[in-house]
C-alpha cells in the first residue's frame, strides 16, 4: 500500500481582519482534503464551514470538554458545520483545527467532514459533519461573526488518491 501524500493546494494568512476565508475552484483529483487552521476572533464568536455556497444540507454532532465542563450539540439540515461550537467563543483564545473532508469529489454519496479543534485556554472539541449532497465539493467557505483576526492562517491540502 502506498503512503498517501499531502499536497499544499492553497495557503491563506490574513493581513486584514475578515469575516470569511474561501477556497474555490478546488481540484477534484484528490482522494480527500485537509484544512489546518490557526485563528482568532475580534470578539465572542465561532468559526463555521459552508460547502458549495449551499445554505442547507449541513448536519453535525459535537462533543467538547471545555473549561466550563462537558458539552454536546446536534444540528440538522442547517447552513453550516461548525469548526468551533462550544470551546472557543472567547476573544483572546487562539484555537487550532484539523478539518478532514472525506471523498469530497465523489458524486455518488454524501460527504463526511471530521473536525478536531482545541486550545489550552478553552478546551477540546470533536465534530462530525455531513454534507447531504452528491455534488462534488468545489468551494469551502470558513466564516465567523465577529471577524477572524489578522495573522490567522488556513492551509488547504489535497491527499493523493490511493493507487490500485
Amino acid at each position: 500500500m502506498a503512503t498517501p501524500t499531502y499536497d499544499l493546494l492553497e495557503s491563506v494568512t490574513l493581513t486584514t481582519a475578515a469575516s470569511s476565508v474561501t477556497f474555490s475552484s478546488i481540484d477534484g483529483g484528490y482522494g480527500d482534503l485537509v484544512i489546518v487552521a490557526d485563528w482568532g476572533f475580534g470578539g465572542q464568536g465561532n468559526l463555521d464551514i459552508r460547502l458549495n455556497s449551499d445554505t442547507s444540507n449541513h448536519s453535525f454532532v459535537t462533543m467538547a470538554n471545555t473549561t466550563s465542563g462537558r458539552a454536546s450539540a446536534v444540528g440538522a439540515d442547517g447552513n453550516y458545520i461548525p469548526v468551533s461550537y462550544h470551546a472557543f467563543a472567547n476573544p483572546g483564545t487562539y484555537p487550532s483545527a484539523i478539518i478532514n473532508f472525506l471523498d469530497y469529489s465523489a458524486t455518488d454519496k454524501h460527504k463526511s467532514v471530521l473536525v478536531r479543534s482545541g486550545n489550552r485556554a478553552s478546551g477540546i472539541e470533536a465534530i462530525s459533519g455531513t454534507y447531504a449532497s452528491t455534488s462534488a465539493v468545489t468551494t469551502i467557505r470558513l466564516f465567523s461573526s465577529p471577524n477572524i483576526i489578522i495573522g490567522s492562517t488556513f492551509n488547504l491540502y489535497g491527499i493523493a488518491k490511493e493507487s490500485a
